[in-house]
């Protein structure tokens, strides 16, 4: 009984991670080709220019290659495109390093120490930056990633083959629970104030941002 609790708990948390966070993947890669199309570093939700299509359009013909990729069944056939993924994300890192010290050699004006609400501020804005979609997104994450598999490996192990000694294998579990309740605090943190922003800029201040149009 309680093994089955705990697969339809991780079933409806990947549930929650697919249709709730990893769906706000689309209006990314559709915001990037808006972009490029139209040779702007923002974009917005109308065109930028007469006769560009707006946002909508953009994930509308989107949807036709998304369900083509959804019907591939085994993940062998993805991994090519997950490591030429990962190669560009190195470039990318490499990139954002070179510009920096290119621009700013000397570090000038930059801090070197922040308070501990700046701590758990980069920390949410980390983690909210990986997720994209917020309060759901940094639960999904913390759980898919910290909790839940150090929880499931500690139950697993706890009688056989045991848990090493010194209880090792416990105290390695129990850190990265923490550390996994910890990004989830600091995400969510910084998810709910982002979202609080946006919602008084919207309703309340009446003077909403381009940012805050197209995150509303």
């Amino acid at each position: 009984m309680i093994p089955m609790i705990y697969r339809y708990m991780i079933d409806v948390i990947i549930m929650i991670d697919l249709f709730g966070s990893c769906c706000c993947y689309q209006i990314i890669i559709a915001k990037t080709l808006k972009q490029l199309i139209e040779d702007t570093p923002e974009a917005k939700f109308e065109g930028e220019f007469p006769g560009y299509p707006s946002l909508r359009v953009y994930l509308a013909v989107m949807i036709p290659p998304i369900i083509l990729i959804c019907w591939i069944r085994h993940l062998k056939y993805l991994a090519p495109f997950s490591l030429v993924a990962n190669f560009l994300l190195g470039i990318c890192i490499l990139m954002v390093v070179y510009y920096a010290f290119l621009y700013n050699p000397t570090l000038q004006g930059m801090k070197s120490a922040t308070t501990f609400y700046g701590m758990l501020e980069f920390v949410g804005v980390s983690v909210f930056s990986m997720c994209c979609a917020g309060v759901l997104g940094v639960f999904c994450i913390t759980n898919m990633a910290f909790i839940w598999p150090n929880f499931i490996t500690l139950l697993v192990i706890w009688e056989r083959p045991g848990l090493g000694h010194m209880n090792w294998k416990l105290w390695r579990g129990a850190i990265l629970i923490i550390i996994g309740l910890f990004i989830f605090f600091c995400g969510s943190l910084v998810a709910i104030l982002e979202l609080a922003s946006v919602f008084y800029k919207a309703n309340i201040s009446g003077n909403p941002d381009e940012k805050t149009i197209i995150m509303y």
